[in-house]
């Protein structure tokens, strides 16, 4: 995280957990501070609120996941090729940080999200749209409203991620395995497309 100090660091990491297991509106900043083990006044010297702590934790996580698939989108011109490095590494940021990814998946329109965070989502949403806009015009991806696309593509893997913390964090329950990754690749591949291929 860059320009924090490790209290914030630890406030930050211990906030995704908490919004993450126990859901935003029913966390407070004392079980934050008690994760993160700082006092309550830590927390208010560096996060004015609750909401604060919220933006700051999305803000860190949106980027991350922007400058990967940013880098996933510049480091390739076939559409083919860059779909599959878009889509390992949505799969190995989940892998990595699945409790991050979990909880941009319960907030992502939460309404306490603030302009920078939105201009984040903002960003992510329209570079994914760049992608499936080029797509299309190269006769790769079918003709279709990008917003369907859009849903497709990220309302898939959003829930890959929720299956991955769930399987992590819940007893009796098993995170997806590599054959039902590669298999939601293949699904979503052939659902943006008119021809039919296995990774």
């Amino acid at each position: 995280m860059k320009n924090t100090t490790d209290k914030q660091e630890r406030i930050i990491c211990a906030a995704i957990d908490i919004f993450a297991t126990t859901g935003y509106a029913a966390s407070n900043v004392p079980s934050i501070a008690k994760a993160a083990d700082v006092s309550v006044g830590s927390i208010y010297h560096y996060f004015k609120n609750k909401q604060a702590i919220l933006n700051a934790v999305f803000q860190h996580v949106m980027t991350t996941f922007l400058e990967s698939i940013s880098s996933s989108l510049d480091s390739a011109k076939e559409t083919r090729v860059v779909f599959g490095k878009l889509f390992d590494v949505t799969i190995n940021l989940i892998d990595q940080n699945t409790t991050a990814l979990h909880f941009i998946y319960q907030n992502i329109f939460n309404v306490d999200l603030d302009e920078d965070s939105k201009h984040l989502r903002s960003q992510v949403i329209d570079t994914l749209t760049d992608f499936l806009n080029a797509g299309q015009k190269s006769q790769i991806f079918v003709k279709s409203n990008v917003q369907a696309q859009i849903a497709l593509l990220t309302g898939s893997l959003s829930m890959m991620a929720n299956f991955s913390w769930i399987g992590k964090n819940i007893d009796h329950q098993t995170a997806p395995d590599q054959a039902t990754i590669l298999s939601l690749k293949n699904q979503l591949w052939n659902g943006l497309t008119n021809k039919q291929t296995v990774f």
